[in-house]
């Protein structure tokens, strides 16, 4: 082999030796005709949930997760706007979400401040991690004169959710908002 170095000889041993133990454990799971061969639950500690039997209901959504899971209905670089979409836009709606900051200002005492900035429900949406897709990301642009302390804490903003104006934008992101209230999510969540 040409401009290849072989596999050190403790990664040989060690991918071995996990083949060797992934292939006893799969050898002993033979196909179980009562499950239409599926492979046998006879290893699994904890019994099937049967037809009659019922799993405690789920905890009602948080709000601010329903909101996203509607926002992600609309398809990136699609015309088309998904009904559950359109009962959201132009109406007043609370969103809980990671700020980053698109417009960094400075107060007279020199606290950081953000007047545009987009907001996303995961943390870390910045250009060392993949971002996420553009229907998970709000565009928030402060009317002018006004902004909001830079944060790296969760957010919540209650607003009104629009699509942007022409196909380019959104490439980047499908929402915007013009928020009538920010503040700390955790403020927030303590003052219910």
């Amino acid at each position: 082999m040409v401009g290849r170095k072989p596999f050190p000889k403790k990664i040989k041993i060690a991918l071995g030796f996990l083949l060797l133990l992934t292939s006893g454990s799969l050898a002993r799971q033979a196909p179980d005709e009562e499950y239409g061969g599926a492979v046998s639950q006879s290893n699994v500690s904890a019994p099937a949930p049967t037809p009659t039997q019922s799993r405690p209901p789920r905890p009602p959504l948080h709000p601010s997760v329903a909101i996203w899971r509607t926002l992600r209905e609309l398809k990136p670089g699609s015309d088309e706007i998904p009904p559950e979409v359109k009962k959201l836009l132009g109406k007043t709606t609370e969103v809980a979400g990671f700020a980053i900051m698109n417009e960094l200002a400075y107060d007279p005492s020199g606290a950081p401040k953000m007047s545009e900035f987009l907001i996303t429900p995961v943390p870390g949406g910045c250009i060392h991690v993949p971002p996420p897709p553009p229907n998970f990301i709000l565009h928030v642009k402060l009317p002018p004169g006004k902004s909001t302390a830079l944060s790296f804490a969760p957010l919540w903003l209650k607003g009104k959710i629009t699509l942007p104006k022409g196909l380019s934008n959104r490439k980047y992101y499908s929402y915007e908002m013009v928020p009538v209230e920010i503040e700390d999510y955790y403020q927030h969540i303590g003052k219910k």
